[in-house]
Parts: structure tokens; sequence; C-alpha cells
């Protein structure tokens, strides 16, 4: 009564979700890695920048008869940098506080 059209050809539905759950599977993983070396090279520009900072600080402090500046716009540091405006104001309240540290006895 049913007769069947040949050879069967094409995948099962079963076939087709395995291979698109691997896709996914491996599409996680690459954004996660990527998220991760992301997150390391903005800690690695901001930790960059305030090694500079501390240096132009201490540099501003021997070419000063060792006082330290009041500000970090004294010391010659940019106000500008490419890590951002929200880590550059965290980069400025590091070194406010890096400067209340040195200054306060």
């Amino acid at each position: 009564m049913y007769s069947r059209l040949g050879s069967r050809s094409g995948f099962t539905i079963v076939e087709l979700l395995i291979v698109v759950v691997v896709i996914a599977i491996l599409a996680a993983i690459t954004i996660v890695a990527y998220n991760g070396i992301q997150n390391r090279a903005k800690i690695s520009a901001v930790t960059s920048s305030i090694e500079s900072a501390v240096k132009a600080i201490e540099i501003y402090a021997l070419k000063n008869a060792d006082t330290y500046p009041s500000d970090a716009a004294a010391a010659g540091l940019p106000s500008g940098s490419t890590v951002g405006a929200l880590q550059r104001m965290k980069f400025q309240v590091i070194i406010q506080r890096l400067l209340s540290r040195i200054v306060s006895p």
C-alpha cells in the first residue's frame, strides 16, 4: 500500500538539532574567551596608565625639592586617554588617593 520513493536523502531533525547545539556550544566558548581577553587588555591598559602616573608624580617630586603635586594636572598627567571616560574617572580617583597618602604626614 505504501510505496517508498527510492532512497531517502537529507538529514533528520535530530541530526540537525545536534549540529545546532554543537555550533552553539562552540560559539559560547568563543564568546567567553573573547570577553576574558578583552578584560585582561583593559586591566593591562589601566595598570600601565597608573604606573605612568606614579612615575610622573615621582619625577615631579624630584624636580620640585621633594614636594608632591596638589592634583594630577600639576604633575603633567594627560587629561585624556584611550581607556574610556569611566576608566579615566577611576584613574583620577586613584591618583588623588595616591597623592593624599603621599602628601599627608
